[in-house]
């Protein structure tokens, strides 16, 4: 909606323009005022991938909207005011400047316009575009149905990490649920990130564990001046190996002091097409070259370029929803990723803590399951082998919550009360392994 708005803010601004061009100098100067204002609203709408990238909130969204506007209209204004000599001047420019101007009209106006074309009919479902990574819901009816990972408005498609969250609400513009953080770490702050899928994300509404575990911490270190930042990190629909890809590219900006690792459930669900690790290679190269990552990453803001990669890649066609016997993360790829986001925390002084993924079934009752659901014990049990043999800290949250399905929303989702039981068992298991110093 906001970018249809903005398109029609600039085209109203052109046609009030060209018709008092008009008036004022006649149908020649009013020509030349709305070709020169097309190719500016043209430029607009080109640049505005590349502002996103630098400035994804929606504030910096709203300047860049309401100040290309306001630039147009200020441009149409100094021209309506240029003196009758000044016009006709312009009117009779040379050649060589009406060819110049022909060469820039005939580059930006036809990819602006294909652009805003692109925009406005995939934002409003016409026409489909490409997306990095499709998932499957399986019901248990075992009606496989193909669905974009990024079908709601919360997440936007990534080269390194398939998709991650759109900087607003209730995402901040570092893309973390909840408020903004200091990059540099304030002086006194022990910094705990929570990196998990929707269980650790949590609801669009409403406060998920990691929020809960800040209030927690919160009562903790009431009137002392140490203080607690819980960041929740945790994306919808992530495995492991995506959730290892944003601590790597992210673990220095932000120098987290513990980190807690919540994965599996959607690691041990069926791959469409290729495992998640078939992307390895490529997230390799761009994770090496943080100017690469950032221009795939502004590619991707262009509709346009995703239409033509739908329509003429058929390996970016959706794939067929058939039920897959390769999980998205298999469990040696999976002990793999924790085992490095080990490495990588205690390299570098942090704290790692793994979590057991919980669901509302007991063990016993998911391995009966025909569906993959009875590989995700395997995932648990991966997660406690590994965290005793590197000796570091780890919380059984299926365990602590077995046998409780009315903290459950659904098979695998927390109630608000379970996201505050959850809060309260990391509290405890961290204090009493002696980490909340």
């Amino acid at each position: 909606m906001r970018i249809t708005l903005h398109y029609a803010a600039l085209a109203g601004v052109i046609a009030g323009a060209t018709l008092l061009a008009d008036r004022r100098h006649g149908v020649r100067f009013a020509a030349l005022v709305c070709i020169a204002s097309v190719a500016v609203a043209c430029a607009v709408v080109l640049a505005f991938p590349v502002w996103a990238a630098y400035y994804p909130s929606d504030p910096s969204t709203e300047v860049f909207v309401v100040g290309s506007t306001l630039l147009l209209a200020v441009a149409d204004a100094v021209a309506l005011a240029l003196p009758a000599a000044t016009v006709h001047r312009l009117l009779g420019a040379s050649l060589v400047v009406r060819r110049l101007a022909l060469v820039v009209l005939g580059a930006v106006v036809p990819l602006g316009l294909l652009e805003a074309t692109a925009q406005l009919t995939t934002r409003s479902g016409v026409v489909p575009y490409f997306v990095p990574v499709e998932t499957v819901v399986a019901q248990r009816s075992e009606d496989w149905r193909t669905v974009s990972i990024m079908s709601d408005n919360y997440r936007e498609p990534d080269p390194l990490l398939f998709w991650r969250p759109i900087p607003r609400y209730p995402y901040s513009a570092q893309r973390f649920k909840g408020p903004e953080i200091a990059e540099s770490k304030p002086a006194g702050t022990f910094r705990l990130f929570c990196y998990g899928d929707s269980n650790t994300d949590g609801p669009p509404v409403g406060k998920a564990w990691p929020a809960q575990l800040q209030s927690v911490l919160d009562e903790r270190t009431r009137g002392s001046a140490r203080r607690y930042e819980v960041v929740n990190a945790g994306v919808t629909g992530y495995s492991s190996y995506q959730g290892l890809q944003r601590f790597t590219e992210e673990v220095d900006r932000f120098t987290p002091d513990l980190i807690l690792v919540s994965f599996g459930w959607n690691d041990a669900a069926p791959a469409i097409g290729e495992p998640d690790k078939s992307f390895a290679e490529t997230s390799r190269r761009l994770a090496a070259n943080p100017s690469l990552l950032f221009l795939r990453r502004v590619l991707l803001g262009y509709r346009s370029l995703l239409v033509a990669r739908r329509v003429f890649d058929g390996r970016a066609q959706p794939a067929v929803a058939t039920k897959s016997d390769s999980p998205r993360v298999s469990l040696a790829d999976y002990e793999a990723n924790l085992r490095a986001f080990i490495d990588s925390a205690q390299t570098k002084g942090i704290v790692p803590v793994l979590l057991t993924r919980p669901h509302r079934a007991p063990a016993q009752a998911l391995r009966r399951e025909p569906t993959w659901r009875h590989d995700v014990p395997d995932y648990n049990a991966v997660a406690l082998r590994v965290a005793h043999e590197r000796h570091v800290p780890v919380v059984d949250v299926q365990r602590a919550f077995d046998e409780r399905p009315g903290l459950f929303v659904d098979e695998c989702h927390f109630t608000e009360e379970g996201h505050h039981e959850m809060a309260t068992l990391i509290d405890q298991a961290l204090a009493n392994a002696g980490l909340l110093r």
